[in-house]
């Protein structure tokens, strides 16, 4: 694959994780966990059990949403960065 391909694929996920981003409402959900985090410290959390139980199954959903969110981000970084490398020379293009 040509290096100006690449370039173009890496501007698409790039593109991509910012709509991703605005679509999941990040800065919402981060929010929202330390919001859902003080309630749970509460010593009288469990008293409600029912409610406890849909805290807590939020919250997970939340953190697993927030988590796959900043595992995409961080492999198309890396993209960029290997290929950045391999542009320069630093890196063989078998290496990546």
């Amino acid at each position: 694959m040509e290096n100006y391909e690449i370039s173009k694929h890496i501007e698409s996920f790039t593109t991509r994780l910012i709509d991703l981003k605005d679509a999941i409402d990040l800065p919402s959900l981060i929010k929202q966990i330390d919001e859902d985090e003080k309630i749970i410290a509460d010593p009288n959390f469990y008293n409600d059990l029912s409610n406890s139980q849909k805290v807590l199954k939020q919250v997970k959903k939340h953190k697993d949403i927030y988590e796959k969110f900043n595992s995409i981000e961080q492999e198309v970084n890396d993209l960029e960065c290997y290929y950045q490398m391999q542009k320069n020379g630093e890196v063989a293009e078998e290496d990546i």
